[in-house]
């Protein structure tokens, strides 16, 4: 984010932003060199580590951010969490203020992770499921559950209890794909 506050009044003089793609357009304006005729109509930004990034009065903000500002008025203290997880997804409706524990929630299950359920691992020895879950940096242990659906829901439940939100959670859509067989 920028560390110079854009201004609502100041985004909407130069940029357009259509609430429903999240796509920013250059207005056609005066800058101190002349007219903008390059950029006016043109889509504003480029990606930068996934993200859009758009440059105004020599400040890097994030698209997210601006179609908040834009939207809302104001930059929230709070991130803002893409609720599909898509980075440049920047429609108004699929962005969310979440705490940085919640947004951390919002992420996909992890590319090394055998049981496509976030905190849900076999332990092969023991022929058992286990189930945890991260609060604040500790782990907590769920317990060893014979099968993969109990221990979903154990993982489930403890995400319903331990956070104040739960967007995208696979043990939700795991536990939604069994029950709909």
């Amino acid at each position: 984010m920028s560390k110079k506050k854009i201004t609502q009044k100041r985004l909407k003089e130069v940029l357009d932003y259509d609430h429903k793609t999240g796509i920013f357009i250059w207005k056609d304006r005066i800058l101190c060199t002349g007219r903008n005729h390059g950029f006016a109509g043109r889509v504003a930004g480029g990606l930068l580590e996934g993200y859009i990034y758009i440059k105004i009065d020599g400040e890097l903000t994030a698209a997210h951010c601006l179609a908040w500002l834009y939207v809302y008025g104001y930059l929230p203290e709070n991130d803002i969490d893409h609720r599909d997880r898509i980075k440049t997804h920047n429609w108004i409706k699929n962005l969310r203020e979440a705490s940085r524990m919640c947004n951390l929630q919002n992420q996909s299950v992890s590319s090394n992770n055998s049981s496509g359920i976030t905190g849900v691992w076999r332990k092969n020895e023991m022929g058992k499921w286990k189930a945890y879950i991260m609060k604040s940096g500790k782990l907590i242990h769920l317990g060893y559950f014979i099968s993969k659906i109990d221990a979903a829901n154990a993982r489930y439940e403890a995400e319903l209890k331990y956070f104040s939100c739960v967007v995208n959670s696979s043990s939700k859509k795991y536990i939604d794909s069994i029950e709909n067989k």
